[in-house]
């Protein structure tokens, strides 16, 4: 699993573009940490390194969301919720409730 989150650093720091980054540093008030790329590049790099997960449960998923999530790293963070938010509808083993709620009447 470490294997997926270094090969996909590896590709957003290919990708990067210092144009984009300073650009996003300029939009933020405050410090952050970022690569420099556009946000539409983020989102096909994600769909690509999540089809190379191997095993695609919710617990899996989420291990390698929370160490993007904790880099820092504004693009990083994006590819965790673009997985995170694939694996909403999977139901984890302990789950209590249905994890797909789209036939639950509105209230």
């Amino acid at each position: 699993m470490n294997n997926i989150t270094e090969n996909l650093r590896k590709e957003l720091i290919s990708n990067s573009d210092e144009k984009t980054r300073e650009s996003g540093e300029r939009f933020f008030k405050e410090d952050v940490k970022l690569y420099g790329i556009k946000t539409a590049v983020v989102t096909q790099i994600a769909k690509t390194f999540y089809k190379d997960i191997p095993d695609k449960n919710r617990k899996n998923v989420f291990e390698l969301c929370e160490t993007l999530f904790f880099s820092g790293i504004i693009e990083e963070s994006f590819v965790a919720c673009n997985w995170s938010y694939n694996v909403r509808r999977l139901k984890a083993t302990g789950d209590r409730h249905q994890a797909d709620t789209r036939d639950r009447k509105k209230r």
